[in-house]
C-alpha cells in the first residue's frame, strides 16, 4: 500500500488538472456529477470510495477500500457509473444502481404474471420508482399473452404484448426530471407470436419511442435459421380451475392474497376456470431474420440479444444456486446511440439529430444527409431513409481535434465511430492515437 496514490497527496489538485484540460469532460463532471458547487473530481472520488466502503464491517477493511478504490480511480483505471458518482452521500433519493432489469416473469415459471396485477401494480410503478431515483431499466415482455388470446374480462381478446410496451414506454416521460427521460430497453423472445409486430414497431412513431427494443434470439433459433427449418411463434396460457392457488410475485399482489409459509410464496385463490389456450403460428425462420434485419437496418433498431450465449457465458449465472433468495441469472441485456443535438451535415446545411427528426416527421423526406463511401473512399450526400427517437445511457464524451478545429461528440459507448486508422472502434475504445474522421 506504499506506493498507492492517496487522497491527502493530490486532494489540492483541481477538475482541469486532473483532466488535462479537457473542457469536455470537466463540463460533464461539473454539470453531472459534483454535488456541489467547487466540489473536484478528486474530492468526488474520496466522496465516492469513503460511502461505498462505509458498507464494510471494520474500521481497518473500511480505509482499506477507500484508498483502494481511490488509487485505482484516481490511476484511471475504472471509474464509477453515472449514478453513483451523483448519488453517493448526496442525501438524495438516487439510487447506487446505474441500471436495473425489472423482472415480468421471465425466469419465474411457477408465477403468474400475464394479469393487471403484475403489469400494472408491479412493473408499472416499479419502472416509475426506478425511473425517479436515476436508473436506466430494462423489461422482457416474453410472458405477457400475445394478441387475439382470450382474457375473460370485457375486452374478450388481449391486445398483445406490445399494446403494455406502449404504456410502459410512456411512464418515462412523466417521471422524467428536467428534461432526463430515463433509458429503457424492452426485448421479447423470439418464438413470441408478437415478435413480428414487436420488429416492426419502430417504423411506426406512434408506438414506442423512448425505449431502445431488442429480439433474444437463441440457439435454437439460429440453427432453424442455417438450416432454413420452419420456425414455431408459440405462447401457452395455461388451464386454472376455481379454487386453485396461482402463485405470484410479492409485488403484484392484492389484500386478497394468502401466503403459503411452506414455499414461502404469496398466492391468490382463482375464483374461476380458465381454459388452457395454445397458440401457434409457423414461418421460416430465415424469414424473420431477414425482417429483424431489414429493420435494424432502416430504423436502427430491434437490436439484438443473443440470450442463451448470455447465459452460457455469464459469471452471474455460473454462481446462480435455486436455494439462494437472490437470483443472479440475466434476464435481458442493453442496447447504442447519439444524443439528439449531435450536428449532422445535410443538403441544408448543418442540422441537429432533433431537427432532422422533427422535420422527418413532419413530410420532409427531401433532406440528403453526408455520408462517407467507404469503398469509393469520398464523402456524398445520401437520402435519409428514416428518422428514429431512442434514449440510452450511459453516453461517453468525445473531444476531437481536426486541422486545428476541436469538435465535440456525446453517444454510447458502444456507438461505432469511423476511425482512418482502425476503421470503426466503439467509442468507449478510442484513445488519444485514433484519427477519427470528421466532414468539415
Amino acid at each position: 500500500m506504499e506506493d498507492i496514490v492517496k487522497y491527502d497527496n493530490v486532494k489540492d489538485m483541481t477538475t482541469d488538472e486532473y483532466f488535462g484540460g479537457n473542457q469536455f469532460s470537466i463540463d460533464a463532471f461539473n454539470k453531472k456529477y459534483a454535488l456541489h458547487e467547487g466540489e473536484t473530481y478528486v474530492q468526488a472520488i474520496k466522496r465516492v470510495c469513503d460511502y461505498i466502503a462505509s458498507a464494510e464491517k471494520t474500521e481497518e477493511q473500511r480505509r482499506y477500500w477507500s484508498e483502494r478504490w481511490f488509487d485505482e480511480i484516481f490511476n484511471d483505471w475504472w471509474h464509477p457509473a453515472g449514478s453513483i458518482m451523483q448519488g453517493a452521500d448526496s442525501g438524495r433519493k438516487i439510487s447506487m444502481c446505474n441500471c436495473t432489469t425489472i423482472s415480468l416473469g421471465a425466469i419465474s415459471d411457477d408465477e403468474e404474471w400475464d394479469n393487471l396485477e403484475s403489469i400494472i401494480r408491479n412493473v408499472a410503478y416499479t419502472t416509475a420508482k426506478t425511473a425517479a431515483y436515476r436508473q436506466g431499466l430494462g423489461i422482457d415482455f416474453s410472458r405477457l399473452r400475445p394478441a387475439g388470446t382470450k382474457v375473460l374480462n370485457s375486452a374478450n381478446e388481449s391486445s398483445g404484448a406490445v399494446h403494455w410496451m406502449k404504456f410502459i414506454d410512456s411512464i418515462g416521460y412523466y417521471v422524467g426530471q428536467k428534461g432526463r427521460i430515463p433509458a429503457m430497453l424492452f426485448s421479447i423472445n423470439c418464438s413470441h407470436p408478437d415478435v413480428i409486430d414487436f420488429v416492426t414497431a419502430k417504423a411506426d412513431y406512434t408506438k414506442i419511442q423512448n425505449a431502445n427494443i431488442s429480439v433474444q434470439c437463441t440457439d435454437e433459433f439460429y440453427e432453424a435459421v442455417d438450416k432454413n427449418k420452419e420456425w414455431a411463434l408459440k405462447f401457452d396460457v395455461p388451464a386454472i380451475k376455481r379454487g386453485q392457488r396461482v402463485y405470484l410475485d410479492v409485488h403484484s399482489t392484492d389484500k386478497s392474497c394468502h401466503f403459503d409459509r411452506e414455499k414461502k410464496k404469496f398466492y391468490r385463490v382463482a375464483t374461476h376456470d380458465r381454459k388452457a389456450e395454445h397458440f401457434e403460428k409457423k414461418l421460416p425462420a430465415a424469414e424473420l431474420m431477414e425482417l429483424i434485419a431489414r429493420c435494424m437496418h432502416k430504423h436502427a433498431e430491434p437490436g439484438i440479444q443473443n440470450i442463451d450465449i448470455a447465459r452460457r457465458c455469464s459469471n452471474s449465472d455460473y454462481v446462480y444456486d435455486p436455494e439462494d433468495e437472490y437470483d443472479s441469472r440475466i434476464i435481458s441485456t442493453n442496447a447504442c446511440c447519439a444524443i439528439g443535438n449531435t450536428k449532422i451535415m445535410t443538403s441544408e446545411g448543418w442540422l441537429t439529430i432533433e431537427e432532422i427528426y422533427k422535420r422527418y416527421c413532419d413530410g420532409n423526406k427531401s433532406l440528403l444527409a453526408m455520408s462517407y463511401n467507404i469503398a469509393d473512399k469520398r464523402y456524398e450526400l445520401k437520402p435519409i431513409l428514416n428518422a428514429w427517437q431512442q434514449r440510452n445511457d450511459p453516453t461517453v464524451e468525445l473531444l476531437i481535434e481536426e486541422n486545428g478545429k476541436q469538435y465535440k461528440l456525446e453517444v454510447s459507448a458502444d456507438h461505432n465511430i469511423m476511425t482512418r486508422n482502425r476503421g470503426y472502434v466503439e467509442a468507449a475504445s478510442l484513445t488519444a492515437e485514433d484519427d477519427i474522421m470528421i466532414f468539415s
